[in-house]
This record gives C-alpha cells, sequence and structure tokens, in this order.
C-alpha cells in the first residue's frame, strides 16, 4: 500500500506505467461536482464520485487480484481500513469475474485528508470509507489493471 497527497504524486509515477495518465486526471479533470466513469485507457478508470461503502460499522475487508485501486479523496476526510490479504480469513470467495473477494480480520487504519490518496494492491485487503469524518466527503477511485 502507498499513501500521499497528490502536490507529490510524480515521485510515485514510475511504480506502475498509468500512474501518471491517472494522476494528472485526478490533479486537473476533477471537482466536487465530477460525476461518472472516465476511461483512461485500456484497463484504466475513474469512478466519480465513489459513494461510501460503509457505515462506519464494517469490518468487511475487499481485495482484487486482477486490478490495483486508488482512492482519492477530493473533499473531505475518511477512515480507511487495511490489512494484509495473508492475515484475515475469507467470508466469501474471490470472483473473477467481479475481481473481488470479501475477508475479515484486524483492522488497521489511516485517516485520509482532501488531496490525500491511498494505492492499494492485490496483497492488500481495505475497507473503503470505513469511516466517514466529514459531511463535505467527496471520493473517487480510479482502477488499474495490474495482472492478467
Amino acid at each position: 500500500m502507498i499513501t500521499g497527497n497528490i502536490k507529490s504524486c510524480e515521485k510515485y509515477n514510475n511504480v506502475h506505467k498509468d500512474f501518471e495518465k491517472v494522476f494528472d486526471y485526478l490533479k486537473n479533470n476533477l471537482n466536487k461536482e465530477s460525476t461518472g466513469r472516465a476511461d483512461l485507457a485500456d484497463g484504466v478508470w475513474v469512478n466519480a464520485p465513489s459513494a461510501p461503502t460503509s457505515d462506519g460499522t464494517s469490518t468487511t475487508f475487499e481485495a482484487h487480484r486482477k486490478y490495483l485501486d486508488i482512492h482519492y479523496i477530493i473533499s473531505g476526510k475518511e477512515a480507511f481500513g487495511y490489512s494484509n490479504v495473508e492475515s484475515l480469513t475469507t467470508t466469501k470467495e474471490y470472483s473473477e469475474n467481479e475481481d473481488y473477494e470479501l475477508l475479515e480480520g484486524e483492522i488497521s487504519t489511516i485517516i485520509l485528508n482532501e488531496g490525500d490518496f491511498c494505492i492499494v494492491f492485490p496483497e492488500d485487503a481495505h475497507i473503503p470509507c470505513m469511516q466517514k469524518l466529514s459531511d463535505n466527503l467527496v471520493r473517487v477511485v480510479a482502477k488499474i489493471k495490474y495482472a492478467e
């Protein structure tokens, strides 16, 4: 998992060939009123806005195998849950068509503020917007094909 702020995202462009185009889009094309899906390349898109997936009581992680996520906070603040997939117990087996599995276990959290992003790789189980910490939360998720 990588966390950072959009102001210094360029240092992560060499981690994946599509990071530069995603970060450019996040910095220059989104605002609090952005809606819909934007396809940036084959296997790369941004969903805006991404509705909170939890009411603050969820302890269920999701994990992906084919795609990595970049969760980006346009405004507001949220608590984001994470853990390594290998330390968790599967509660819903992996669906190849939907590219996710559900897991449970011990939760670590970070706080994501306006301008912050979190990149989760296949080994990073996560609970997006585990807790909404402000009324003005607007978040987006970019999906990037990571594996065949």
